[in-house]
């Protein structure tokens, strides 16, 4: 996978968190919602996005919080800011230009 696919994901996956008013969203939501938004991530697995969610943690992007076997994620305000393009951080693409 290029670096590129896997910012892109990570960028998605901010998107895809930010869209949802700052509820916990489960992984598994999360996978559903890649592979509509993008079909190059549709055949991701429940591990890496666990893995990209882990990483976005790490950043302060999103805080997890796991329970039994699932892994739910909520966005913080500097994941808000990175998704909106407002904010820049190594690792995660930047939003597309608006006309």
């Amino acid at each position: 996978m290029t670096d590129l696919l896997l910012e892109n994901r990570r960028w998605t996956i901010l998107r895809l968190l930010a869209g949802d008013n700052g509820h916990d969203v489960p992984a598994r939501l999360i996978q559903r919602g890649l592979g509509h938004v993008n079909r190059a991530h549709a055949n991701v697995s429940l591990d890496q996005i666990r893995k990209d969610l882990r990483w976005l943690d790490a950043r302060l992007l999103v805080e997890l919080d796991i329970q039994d076997d699932d892994t739910y994620a909520k966005l913080l305000q500097r994941g808000l800011d990175v998704a909106e393009g407002r904010s820049r951080m190594e690792g995660v693409d930047e939003p597309p230009l608006s006309d």
